[in-house]
Protein backbone atom coordinates (compact mmCIF):
# COMPACT_ATOMS: atom_id res chain seq x y z
CA UNK A 1 0.00 0.00 0.00
CA UNK A 2 1.41 3.38 -1.00
CA UNK A 3 1.41 6.20 1.50
CA UNK A 4 1.39 9.93 0.84
CA UNK A 5 5.06 10.27 1.74
CA UNK A 6 6.18 7.39 -0.52
CA UNK A 7 8.55 8.15 -3.37
CA UNK A 8 7.90 6.39 -6.65
CA UNK A 9 10.26 6.36 -9.61
CA UNK A 10 8.68 4.86 -12.72
CA UNK A 11 11.12 3.85 -15.46
CA UNK A 12 9.43 3.71 -18.86
CA UNK A 13 11.99 4.80 -21.48
CA UNK A 14 10.98 3.41 -24.89
CA UNK A 15 12.96 1.76 -27.69
CA UNK A 16 15.67 0.16 -25.58
CA UNK A 17 16.86 3.45 -24.07
CA UNK A 18 18.54 2.93 -20.67
CA UNK A 19 16.96 5.21 -18.05
CA UNK A 20 19.67 4.90 -15.35
CA UNK A 21 23.36 4.22 -15.97
CA UNK A 22 24.53 4.03 -12.34
CA UNK A 23 23.67 2.39 -9.05
CA UNK A 24 20.27 2.78 -7.38
CA UNK A 25 19.35 2.96 -3.69
CA UNK A 26 15.70 2.35 -2.80
CA UNK A 27 15.10 3.25 0.84
CA UNK A 28 12.08 3.09 3.15
CA UNK A 29 8.99 4.35 1.35
CA UNK A 30 10.72 4.16 -2.01
CA UNK A 31 9.39 2.28 -5.02
CA UNK A 32 11.34 1.65 -8.21
CA UNK A 33 8.94 0.62 -10.97
CA UNK A 34 10.10 -1.07 -14.19
CA UNK A 35 7.30 -0.57 -16.70
CA UNK A 36 9.37 -1.48 -19.76
CA UNK A 37 12.47 -3.62 -20.31
CA UNK A 38 16.15 -2.74 -19.95
CA UNK A 39 15.76 0.41 -17.87
CA UNK A 40 18.99 -0.02 -15.86
CA UNK A 41 22.52 -0.43 -17.14
CA UNK A 42 23.71 -4.02 -16.98
CA UNK A 43 26.50 -2.88 -14.62
CA UNK A 44 24.10 -1.28 -12.07
CA UNK A 45 23.84 -2.35 -8.44
CA UNK A 46 20.42 -1.98 -6.79
CA UNK A 47 20.26 -1.73 -2.99
CA UNK A 48 16.96 -2.16 -1.17
CA UNK A 49 16.79 -0.79 2.36
CA UNK A 50 13.11 -1.32 3.20
CA UNK A 51 12.29 -0.29 -0.39
CA UNK A 52 10.37 -2.02 -3.17
CA UNK A 53 10.97 -3.01 -6.78
CA UNK A 54 8.00 -3.41 -9.10
CA UNK A 55 8.03 -5.32 -12.36
CA UNK A 56 4.95 -3.95 -14.09
CA UNK A 57 3.06 -4.97 -17.19
CA UNK A 58 2.40 -1.60 -18.77
CA UNK A 59 4.47 -2.44 -21.84
CA UNK A 60 3.91 -6.20 -22.08
CA UNK A 61 6.76 -8.54 -21.19
CA UNK A 62 9.42 -7.06 -18.91
CA UNK A 63 13.07 -8.15 -18.85
CA UNK A 64 15.49 -6.39 -16.53
CA UNK A 65 19.14 -7.26 -15.90
CA UNK A 66 21.62 -5.78 -13.49
CA UNK A 67 24.84 -6.69 -11.76
CA UNK A 68 23.73 -7.12 -8.16
CA UNK A 69 20.69 -6.85 -5.92
CA UNK A 70 21.63 -6.08 -2.30
CA UNK A 71 19.03 -6.23 0.46
CA UNK A 72 19.72 -4.34 3.70
CA UNK A 73 17.12 -4.93 6.41
CA UNK A 74 14.24 -5.81 4.08
CA UNK A 75 13.01 -5.41 0.56
CA UNK A 76 10.05 -6.35 -1.59
CA UNK A 77 10.00 -7.52 -5.19
CA UNK A 78 6.47 -7.04 -6.47
CA UNK A 79 5.21 -8.61 -9.71
CA UNK A 80 2.38 -6.63 -11.25
CA UNK A 81 -0.30 -8.52 -13.09
CA UNK A 82 -3.46 -10.39 -12.40
CA UNK A 83 -3.80 -14.16 -12.66
CA UNK A 84 -5.00 -13.82 -16.25
CA UNK A 85 -2.00 -11.71 -17.29
CA UNK A 86 0.13 -13.21 -20.03
CA UNK A 87 2.98 -10.72 -19.54
CA UNK A 88 6.25 -12.44 -18.66
CA UNK A 89 8.57 -10.85 -16.06
CA UNK A 90 12.25 -11.81 -16.04
CA UNK A 91 14.79 -10.38 -13.62
CA UNK A 92 18.40 -11.40 -14.37
CA UNK A 93 20.93 -10.88 -11.56
CA UNK A 94 24.65 -11.56 -11.60
CA UNK A 95 24.57 -11.68 -7.81
CA UNK A 96 21.97 -11.59 -5.04
CA UNK A 97 23.16 -10.55 -1.57
CA UNK A 98 20.81 -10.41 1.40
CA UNK A 99 22.60 -9.18 4.52
CA UNK A 100 22.43 -11.17 7.76
CA UNK A 101 19.46 -9.25 9.17
CA UNK A 102 17.81 -8.85 5.77
CA UNK A 103 14.75 -10.39 4.18
CA UNK A 104 13.48 -10.32 0.60
CA UNK A 105 9.75 -10.79 0.09
CA UNK A 106 8.21 -11.68 -3.27
CA UNK A 107 4.62 -10.52 -3.77
CA UNK A 108 2.22 -11.68 -6.48
CA UNK A 109 4.84 -14.04 -7.91
CA UNK A 110 3.35 -16.67 -10.18
CA UNK A 111 5.21 -19.71 -11.48
CA UNK A 112 5.60 -19.71 -15.25
CA UNK A 113 4.94 -15.96 -15.49
CA UNK A 114 7.58 -14.48 -13.17
CA UNK A 115 11.26 -15.45 -13.22
CA UNK A 116 14.01 -14.52 -10.76
CA UNK A 117 17.22 -15.64 -12.43
CA UNK A 118 20.57 -15.57 -10.64
CA UNK A 119 23.89 -16.39 -12.27
CA UNK A 120 25.32 -19.72 -11.25
CA UNK A 121 28.58 -17.94 -10.38
CA UNK A 122 26.84 -15.94 -7.59
CA UNK A 123 28.62 -16.66 -4.31
CA UNK A 124 25.69 -15.49 -2.19
CA UNK A 125 22.64 -17.18 -3.71
CA UNK A 126 22.57 -20.25 -1.42
CA UNK A 127 22.65 -18.06 1.69
CA UNK A 128 20.06 -15.70 0.19
CA UNK A 129 17.53 -18.54 -0.21
CA UNK A 130 17.23 -18.78 3.58
CA UNK A 131 16.25 -15.10 3.77
CA UNK A 132 13.49 -15.08 1.15
CA UNK A 133 9.73 -15.36 1.44
CA UNK A 134 7.27 -15.87 -1.38
CA UNK A 135 3.86 -14.56 -0.33
CA UNK A 136 1.47 -17.55 -0.23
CA UNK A 137 4.26 -20.12 -0.60
CA UNK A 138 5.98 -22.43 1.86
CA UNK A 139 9.17 -20.65 3.05
CA UNK A 140 10.92 -23.97 3.67
CA UNK A 141 10.48 -24.99 0.02
CA UNK A 142 12.20 -22.08 -1.75
CA UNK A 143 14.61 -23.64 -4.18
CA UNK A 144 16.99 -23.17 -7.08
CA UNK A 145 16.02 -24.80 -10.35
CA UNK A 146 18.24 -25.18 -13.39
CA UNK A 147 17.11 -22.49 -15.87
CA UNK A 148 19.94 -22.77 -18.40
CA UNK A 149 23.71 -23.32 -18.38
CA UNK A 150 24.30 -19.79 -16.99
CA UNK A 151 21.39 -19.08 -14.59
CA UNK A 152 19.51 -20.59 -11.66
CA UNK A 153 15.81 -19.87 -11.30
CA UNK A 154 14.65 -19.05 -7.77
CA UNK A 155 11.25 -20.67 -7.22
CA UNK A 156 8.68 -20.98 -4.50
CA UNK A 157 6.51 -24.00 -3.73
CA UNK A 158 2.84 -23.58 -2.76
CA UNK A 159 1.81 -23.85 0.88
CA UNK A 160 0.48 -27.33 1.76
CA UNK A 161 -3.00 -25.79 2.11
CA UNK A 162 -2.79 -24.72 -1.53
CA UNK A 163 -2.03 -28.28 -2.57
CA UNK A 164 -5.03 -29.47 -0.54
CA UNK A 165 -7.34 -26.92 -2.14
CA UNK A 166 -6.13 -27.90 -5.61
CA UNK A 167 -6.61 -31.59 -4.86
CA UNK A 168 -10.09 -30.93 -3.50
CA UNK A 169 -11.07 -29.02 -6.65
CA UNK A 170 -9.80 -31.91 -8.75
CA UNK A 171 -11.82 -34.44 -6.74
CA UNK A 172 -14.96 -32.30 -6.97
CA UNK A 173 -14.48 -31.96 -10.71
CA UNK A 174 -14.10 -35.74 -11.08
CA UNK A 175 -17.24 -36.41 -9.00
CA UNK A 176 -19.22 -33.93 -11.09
CA UNK A 177 -17.92 -35.44 -14.32
CA UNK A 178 -18.92 -38.96 -13.22
CA UNK A 179 -22.39 -37.84 -12.17
CA UNK A 180 -22.86 -36.16 -15.54
CA UNK A 181 -21.71 -39.30 -17.35
CA UNK A 182 -24.09 -41.47 -15.30
CA UNK A 183 -27.03 -39.15 -15.98
CA UNK A 184 -26.34 -39.25 -19.73
CA UNK A 185 -26.53 -43.05 -19.69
Amino acid sequence: MLKYQDTILVLRKPNGVTAIQGNVFVNRGGHLDFDTSHQLARSSVVTLNEGELYLGNWGGDITQSFKQLIVDNSGVLYFEGDDGSSSIHKLYLDDLLIHASGELIFKRWKEGRDFILVKKTSENVEDALKKMKFEGYDPSKIQLADYNNEYWEVKGAPEPATYGAGLMLGVLGLVRYRRRQNSLR
